[in-house]
């Protein structure tokens, strides 16, 4: 079992190797690594020139993201030292893998090496028994069900694109077509809800019955095959679909709540039953005109709780079974919920914001406090894709020194809730606290999406609070 042991440790170590430990900066610019400071100044300006040329997309912005950490980097000896030590033990490592084809004793080096690596592999991803790496597994098996009812009028086609899914049960919606019986449906429903976040700044939240590609058609008319649904489709004027709305296709929009109770037997103030969709959360059946969560809600008006959210951990608990057994504990007091929605991803992904670069001066703090997007403070921030372990601006302090740029209006707006893609040119988060008590600090932001970049950011916090903590 020990030997076992080892060798899913040797299969782990060579994975972060190859994938994740360390960024080739050298091969990244074009350059050989003993380089001078000019060569790599001119690797760098034709490496920004020929992605300048390219489509911007979002493998330029990676790549160009990597071109500057690259530069960044390698422009200075210090840190050019720092890198070049640290690739050093990687290309160490990636040695010891490759003699560990030779024998079992090499497996031993390789599992020392594994173990004297480790520390850098940390931050990487979410790790699946964390709170952070449960809340991702859960959001990918969360369904919204809504009701759609579609009236024909005439022989106007239905206009959507269907196909068999989950062993028959249900049918895949692949896509809309124009000029359809659906895509009219679905702009008069699109109409309302622009006015309607025109008037609110309101997201399109997943129970909008609008009809997507992705969602899944359980019933039409109460036929649940998907033969039977195909028929109903073809002959009946009246549709009353019954559609289920994958979390995975849409943005999970998610926030910690704070309920207290002003007694050990009151309630706290909802209807919670387990959700049918296999993903082991709670959904909130129904709100009361009073108790804990109604105070919450009158005052806490972007972060309301409503019939229809799922609630997938309470105090850091995730799991149906716990969330229960928490909320049933007469002593339990004060209890912190883990919200989460879908919003629909009808507007555009915000562009990249420079911020800097922020100059202190002696005893003087940015007053910025960043981390991972499920770490508390959580107030109704938005996931994109792939963004379960991004870093992102949790607090920004009132009168200290980036407070002072958002009011004076000296550039792009660091608001709460932005994505952290690098400080001072570095892209990786493990380096972004050492970057942060610099002198002098420069932040690559992406703003929430939807965000109005020149406005600016929500009412800071007040000095001296936790947000404080970086310098």
């Amino acid at each position: 079992m020990a030997v076992l042991h080892e060798v899913v440790q040797l299969k782990e170590l060579s994975s972060a190797i190859q994938t994740q430990l360390l960024e080739d900066y050298y091969v990244t610019l074009s350059v050989k690594d003993s380089s001078s400071k000019q060569e790599i100044l001119t690797a760098y300006k034709r490496a920004t020139s020929q992605l300048n040329s390219k489509p911007q997309d979002e493998l330029s912005r990676v790549r160009r993201a990597k071109v500057a950490a690259a530069y960044e980097t390698l422009s200075n000896a210090q840190s050019r030292e720092k890198y070049d030590h640290r690739r050093c033990l990687v290309r160490l490592a990636g040695g010891i893998l490759t003699c560990a084809f030779a024998g079992v004793p090499a497996m031993l080096l390789l599992a020392l090496g594994y173990r004297l690596l480790r520390p850098l592999m940390k931050g990487r991803g979410l790790d699946p028994k964390s709170f952070e790496g449960q809340l991702a597994a859960t959001f990918g098996k969360i369904e919204c069900t809504l009701q759609v009812t579609l009236q024909k009028s005439g022989p106007e086609p239905l206009g959507m694109q269907l196909v068999s899914a989950k062993r028959g049960s249900c049918l895949l919606i692949q896509g809309v077509a124009g000029n359809g019986l659906v895509d009219g449906h679905n702009q008069r429903v699109r109409t309302a809800a622009a006015s309607e976040a025109e008037a609110t700044g309101a997201h399109t939240w997943w129970q909008s019955p609008e009809l997507r590609a992705g969602d899944h058609i359980a019933s039409v008319n109460g036929s649940t095959a998907s033969d039977g649904m195909m028929q109903q489709l073809r002959s009946s004027s009246t549709l009353d679909l019954s559609v289920l709305r994958p979390l995975k296709a849409l943005l999970p929009w998610v926030a910690e709540v704070t309920l207290r109770r002003a007694a050990a037997d009151e309630r706290w103030g909802c209807q919670l039953s387990p959700a049918k969709d296999g993903s082991d959360s709670m959904e909130v059946a129904g709100v009361d005109a009073s108790g804990p969560l109604a105070r919450w809600n009158g005052a806490n008006g972007s972060l309301q709780v409503r019939p229809g959210d799922r609630v997938v951990a309470v105090n850091r608990q995730a799991g149906a079974a716990r969330i229960l057994t928490a909320l049933r504990d007469p002593a339990l007091m004060t209890s912190a919920w883990f919200v989460v929605r879908g919003v629909l991803p009808d507007r555009p992904v915000s562009p990249e914001v420079s911020c800097g670069p922020f100059h202190k001066r002696e005893g003087e703090k940015l007053g910025i406090r960043i981390g991972r997007v499920f770490e508390a403070p959580v107030r109704g921030s938005l996931v994109e894709p792939g963004g379960e372990s991004s870093m992102v601006v949790k607090d920004v302090v009132r009168d200290f020194l980036i407070d002072k740029w958002n009011r004076q209006g000296s550039g792009p707006q660091v608001a709460v809730g932005s994505t952290v893609l690098a400080v001072n040119g570095l892209t990786e988060p493990s380096a972004f606290a050492t970057e942060l008590s610099k002198p002098s600090v420069h932040l690559l932001l992406q703003p929430p999406r939807g965000a109005p970049i020149a406005t600016l950011a929500p009412p800071p916090a007040a000095a001296g609070g936790a947000a404080a903590a970086a310098p």
